[in-house]
């Protein structure tokens, strides 16, 4: 072995050894809330929209609607499935902070014709 691969192979062990030394940042509680989870995405009827849940390991969790002509994007801040009408005009989310049983009283009119309902909801956690 000539004096140029020793010392060559001497200097790649010495970097090597210093490379595996360095040691690597540890994960914190902290950082874990920044990680995202991308749910199922519901496509509007024309397919202009999309509504996107987003969960965190924080719970901080959101609904992102986006499209239309202006890309538009709504973030509900613990918002989660969205409906979108036949006709992809409306969107209809609901956001719920705490656990418990929710009453959603609806009622739809045209000027004419009108007609209500209740829809529960059980949220838990």
């Amino acid at each position: 072995m000539t004096r140029l691969t020793a010392a060559a192979l001497t200097i790649a062990c010495a970097l090597t050894t210093q490379l595996a030394a360095q040691s690597k940042p540890l994960i914190t509680p902290k950082d874990y809330g920044k990680w995202e989870l991308l749910g199922a995405a519901r496509l509007s009827p024309r397919g202009d929209w999309a509504a996107i849940p987003v969960s965190r390991v924080s719970e901080e969790n959101e609904l992102r609607i986006k499209g239309g002509p202006r890309d538009t994007t709504i973030v509900a801040a613990y918002g989660a499935g969205a409906v979108f009408s036949a006709d992809g005009k409306w969107v209809v989310r609901a956001t719920f902070r705490a656990p418990g049983t929710y009453v959603l009283r609806c009622q739809a009119h045209d000027g004419g014709l009108s007609t209500t309902g209740d829809v529960t909801f059980v949220v838990e956690k």
